[in-house]
């Protein structure tokens, strides 16, 4: 069934639907904001658990931004409003569970240090079955380095442990083991002995790399369409690149 609208009225509502797609854009990206900080938090990296939630909050402003416009382009148009009352419930909701997540990190970092890791590679496209050189720095939030610090560097689903050196900084090698479409690199850090009750633990960005690879083209054929059972048979076939070779 096919809706026609004219004038001010078309304009109107070709203004309320862009608003609202936008204000559902938001409030997905906040969802995956507040998901994170949570998990996050759940492990004990405060800081990054603080970047996401403060992140959340500016998209929360953002969406009360453009539920308000809604708002007003709606008033005129005789349409139902209660999915819109639904989504200005959604986001109260998130904006009360960032605030009550930043209330957390902040009680649990009056006894502890907060810490930042940082990361970055080589390329961020890797021939597969190449070397990607991934390097960070590990320091406080006021930026002092920690040193000679356990590090975890996450390479898809492989693990390599190393140590930061006098000034903060590690540096890792590795062949790219496996291929997939993007592939996940980032570092953790979880302190130990005297530092756990000093340090909180924390955990870097994530980079995808892309993984480049060439599909070759296989061509097969039999030398025989018909055998006797027993019957030897040869089987020719060649692999073709896409370079010609």
């Amino acid at each position: 069934i096919g809706v026609y609208l004219r004038g001010e009225i078309k304009q109107l509502a070709k203004e309320a639907y862009e608003l609202f797609k936008k204000e559902l854009e938001l409030l997905n990206m906040t969802s995956w904001y507040a998901k994170q900080s949570l998990t996050d938090l759940k492990w004990g990296f405060l800081y990054s658990s603080l970047k996401e939630a403060l992140n959340g909050l500016r998209l929360i402003e953002e969406a009360k931004t453009t539920h308000n416009k809604l708002l007003t382009a709606l008033a005129k148009l005789p349409i139902p409003k209660g999915i819109i009352k639904k989504l200005n419930h959604t986001i109260d909701d998130y904006n009360s569970l960032f605030l009550e997540t930043i209330k957390r990190i902040k009680e649990q970092s009056k006894n502890i240090s907060l810490t930042t890791l940082s990361i970055n590679v080589s390329s961020r496209e890797v021939w597969i079955n190449s070397t990607v050189e991934i390097t960070g720095c590990l320091t406080l939030v006021n930026g002092r380095p920690l040193r000679f610090r356990g590090i975890k560097v996450f390479l898809g689903n492989k693990s390599i442990d190393t140590l930061t050196d006098a000034r903060g900084f590690f540096y890792v090698k590795s062949h790219i083991p496996f291929y997939s479409p993007n592939l996940t690199i980032y570092a953790v850090y979880i302190p130990k002995s005297i530092d756990k009750d000093r340090l909180a633990a924390t955990r870097s960005e994530v980079i995808n790399l892309r993984v480049l690879y060439i599909t070759p083209t296989l061509r097969a054929h039999l030398d025989k369409s018909k055998v006797m059972p027993l019957e030897r048979i040869n089987i020719y076939g060649k692999v073709k690149f896409p370079n010609g070779y």
